[in-house]
């Protein structure tokens, strides 16, 4: 079960949850499944402390942070990828942003991978101090990172006994 991303990643975030039920909320409601994606128009994509999260949802908000070194990120590839490259006004795909960097977040507190409550979907916020935990990946073309994607959901526990067994495995290996 171990050294295989995004597992290990997983079984690090298990190991802060004492309680299986806590565990199972995270994992299934919040959408946290070990992994990370920030959809970008960068192919030398990184965190810097010169650029703050300014995005489509928060311009119609008319929300101008200045935020330095806070990250949007999301465990949703699939929505965001077809969020940001189909044009709202005529909802056709137009690919701006053609790459994704990918995520691991498990030096982080679990608690602070919270989806922001938006109404935009699976956007986790992270201000700078949990933004500089994460470690980059690797930044890749849009296709290549859903076929990750797709790798990624099928290692993932599909289960409640899977995510049980990793749960276990976790407390036991803490």
């Amino acid at each position: 079960m171990k050294n295989k991303y995004p597992l290990d990643s997983l079984i690090k975030f298990a190991k802060q949850f004492d309680n299986f039920k806590e565990f199972s909320y995270w994992y299934s409601i919040g959408e946290n499944h070990g992994y990370y994606w920030h959809v970008t128009d960068n192919k030398d994509f990184g965190i810097s402390d010169k650029i703050s999260p300014r995005d489509m949802s928060s311009l119609s908000y008319n929300i101008h942070t200045k935020n330095y070194g806070c990250l949007m990120v999301t465990g949703d590839l699939e929505y965001w990828d077809d969020y940001y490259n189909t044009n709202p006004d005529s909802w056709k795909r137009e690919v701006t942003r053609n790459y994704v960097a990918l995520f691991d977040a498990s030096e982080l507190n679990p608690k602070s991978l919270v989806q922001v409550a938006r109404g935009f979907g699976n956007e986790i916020y992270l201000y700078k101090p949990d933004a500089s935990k994460l470690k980059l990946i690797g930044v890749y073309n849009r296709i290549y990172a859903r076929r990750l994607n797709n790798k990624f959901q099928k290692i993932i526990p599909q289960s409640e006994k899977q995510l049980l067994d990793l749960w276990n495995y976790a407390q036991q290996n803490k």
